[in-house]
């Protein structure tokens, strides 16, 4: 993070409500002069307009010299604090009155308004700080720091806009998860690495041989090499790091619920929960999904860290240009093969099914995590969650054929905690 000082160009000028004021007054004032010809009046009218004049043209030198900066987080968890601060600097003479407004983080909701500074001596440096949350994830661009002053008479107010580029990606919440049961070649396991039979370092024991020139002097195996009577060395299996592919389906047509409580939200967590479950065991993990954007299917993968994972979660949004079975169809050549595949689905049909049990014959073991449609419903209204009952039940049924093939289903609900509905010893649960 770092500071940018934002050059003006964008100047202005307002009557504040004061200056409105006098100015009206000077006006109905110099047409009643001309009706009754009074010097009276001439004279206060007279005043009245130097008064205008004379603050608009001190107006230019209000905000003369001043520079202004923002210092922002890149990247920050939805529904967290973070803090923001702006930095005023002041070369020019000494101000007065400077107001300072930072840009809106949405479009339709005003900037945050700062406190204002009563003197700024030339020379100076302000730092001010303020805290913010936003509720949702994605990527939020902020536009200006504006200043004002109304110095020295407040009948004009002297406005600067300083452009800026600063940009903020709020990432989607995750959570740690206690244990995710997966099945792998039919054997139920948790995330962990493998161990393969071919040597290396770190695995469990695998043999003692003959000391070849490069060995560690630490693997000697001293037990071995006094019965043996020459230097004998224990060798370890090494290790294989497994590849997780997760597969998230973004059909618009599908999302159930209302923004943060929608079923493609929920899906936006677990998949970035699971990701993080998968990297704290040192799994590969590859995310493909549809970007509406590029328009086209991408492949975000992460090793050891989220970043990736949740930068890519982070800009996602609905579509209706693929339909879930052809993003299945498209993710099957870029899952690796001897690997798990999470499917996180807002729907499951027969035609999904079929293609998700096909993997099996490809070495591809499937993991499968389904929402809800009636619960995510009832949350805009009862009747609409009644409508989706029936689909709800023709995905219970698909659900169930997938479980009796041996693949695990786990069904999240609206109101779950995430972590729980992942860590259920049977996954699938009927509605």
């Amino acid at each position: 993070m770092r500071f940018q000082f934002l050059y003006n160009k964008q100047r202005s000028f307002a009557l504040t409500e004061s200056g409105v004021y006098t100015f009206a007054a000077a006006f109905l004032l110099t047409l009643l002069g001309f009706v009754i010809q009074s010097n009276l009046i001439y004279l206060v009218v007279s005043g009245l307009w130097a008064l205008l004049l004379s603050d608009l043209f001190l107006s230019v030198l209000a905000l003369k010299g001043i520079k202004a900066g923002r210092l922002s987080p890149t990247y920050s968890m939805r529904d967290e604090d973070f803090k923001v601060r702006i930095r005023i600097e002041n070369n020019g003479l000494p101000k007065f009155l400077v107001r300072i407004t930072d840009s809106s983080f949405t479009e339709n909701i005003p900037g945050v308004s700062l406190p204002v500074i009563p003197k700024l001596n030339k020379g100076e440096v302000v730092n001010i700080d303020y805290a913010m949350k936003i509720k949702a994830r994605g990527v939020y661009n902020l536009s200006y720091v504006k200043i004002e002053s109304c110095f020295p008479l407040g009948l004009w107010k002297r406005i600067v806009n300083y452009p800026s580029a600063s940009r903020i990606t709020i990432y989607p919440e995750y959570y740690e998860v206690p244990q995710f049961a997966v099945s792998f070649r039919g054997i139920r396991s948790e995330f962990a690495n493998t161990s393969s039979n071919r040597p290396g370092t770190g695995g469990n024991f695998l043999q003692i041989r003959d000391y070849q020139y490069g060995d560690s002097l630490k693997n000697i195996h001293w037990r071995a090499t006094a019965r043996t009577g020459h230097l004998m060395v224990k060798e370890l299996e090494k290790f294989t790091l497994s590849n997780l592919s997760v597969i998230l389906d973004s059909s618009a047509s599908l999302v159930l619920g209302l923004q943060e409580e929608s079923n493609f939200e929920y899906a936006i967590k677990t998949v970035a929960t699971i990701a993080n479950k998968a990297l704290s065991t040192r799994y590969h993990v590859k995310f493909i999904y549809y970007d509406q954007i590029k328009r086209k299917i991408q492949f975000t993968k992460a090793y050891g860290r989220m970043t990736p994972i949740l930068n890519s979660l982070s800009k996602i949004d609905t579509t209706d240009v693929i339909k879930v079975k052809d993003l299945i169809d498209a993710s099957v050549p870029e899952i690796e093969r001897e690997s798990i595949a999470v499917f996180v689905l807002l729907s499951l049909t027969s035609d999904v099914t079929q293609r998700i049990i096909s993997l099996a014959n490809q070495g591809i073991e499937s993991v499968i995590i389904i929402f809800d449609p009636r619960s995510f419903a009832a949350v805009l209204d009862q009747k609409i969650g009644n409508f989706y009952g029936v689909f709800s039940q023709l995905m219970s049924t698909e659900a169930s054929y997938l479980t009796g093939e041996g693949i695990r289903v786990y069904l999240i609900k609206q109101g779950d905690h995430i972590p729980e509905a992942l860590s259920r010893p049977h996954m699938f649960v009927a509605s």
